[in-house]
């Protein structure tokens, strides 16, 4: 198993390529905003993980 030290490495490499797919489709599309979602299959339901463009609420 991996030490804890690479999995954090992992994860934030995997956030960071996250953080950048709404960014580039907003760019492709020409669109004003965008989202990803995830489903949680503990709550069988959409989550929205990062999204630009839209208010907070």
């Amino acid at each position: 198993m991996p030490k804890k030290g690479v999995l954090l490495d992992r994860l934030a490499h995997h956030v960071n390529i996250v953080e950048t797919i709404p960014d580039t489709a907003i760019s492709i599309a020409y669109a004003d905003m965008g989202n990803i979602q995830l489903f949680d299959e503990a709550t069988h339901s959409l989550k929205i993980v990062v999204s630009r463009g839209f208010e907070k609420p």
